[in-house]
């Protein structure tokens, strides 16, 4: 509702509450082994600007694709669910956002912490956590917090989640499989 009403009271079962709540009883239930969770949120991916080469000499354009208004209620969401993780006890350096790692090496060593137990909750969009993601060794869970809106989607939600959990050598974590959905 925040979203649509900015400055609007916020509602204590609201879906980044409830994400907030099982993610952080996942994290607790797997600290000694150091599990990681993967949380899948389209809704207010960070971004600023695009880019496209439209010159002739392939030089990028930047073009804004939203008023800063936008950005910054949109970017709150990521924040908003930091700052929810970390009021439950998560260590903020151990909450890392997928669209930190900018270039392949960088999200290489993103994930690789992952494996090594110390990022231990990824957020990013469906996009960039979908697919390419190496993390299976200590995956927890996974949280879906925009559902799906084609029946394609569902399925590689499901199918996905349960290969990541069962083909990925992890036998120390039972898997939690979540998908949000809130009134707000």
């Amino acid at each position: 509702m925040r979203l649509v009403t900015p400055g609007a009271p916020e509602h204590p079962r609201s879906k980044l509450n409830l994400a907030a709540d099982e993610i952080a009883a996942v994290h607790q239930d797997t600290e000694d082994d150091r599990g990681i969770q993967l949380v899948l949120l389209d809704l207010g991916t960070p971004k600023a600007v695009d880019t496209s080469p439209t010159r002739d000499d392939g030089a990028a354009v930047f073009v804004d694709t939203e008023t800063p208004e936008e950005v910054a209620l949109l970017t709150d969401v990521y924040a908003d669910l930091k700052c929810k993780l970390v009021a439950r006890g998560i260590p903020a350096h151990e909450i890392r956002f997928v669209h930190e790692a900018k270039t392949r090496d960088a999200r290489f060593r993103l994930f690789q912490a992952a494996n090594d137990g110390l990022a231990r909750v990824i957020v990013g969009s469906t996009a960039k956590l979908g697919t390419g993601v190496n993390v299976q060794r200590r995956l927890a869970g996974l949280h879906h917090l925009d559902s799906p809106w084609r029946p394609m989607d569902v399925e590689h939600f499901v199918v996905g989640s349960a290969w990541l959990a069962s083909a990925s050598g992890n036998s120390s974590f039972r898997v939690t499989l979540s998908c949000v959905n809130g009134p707000g």
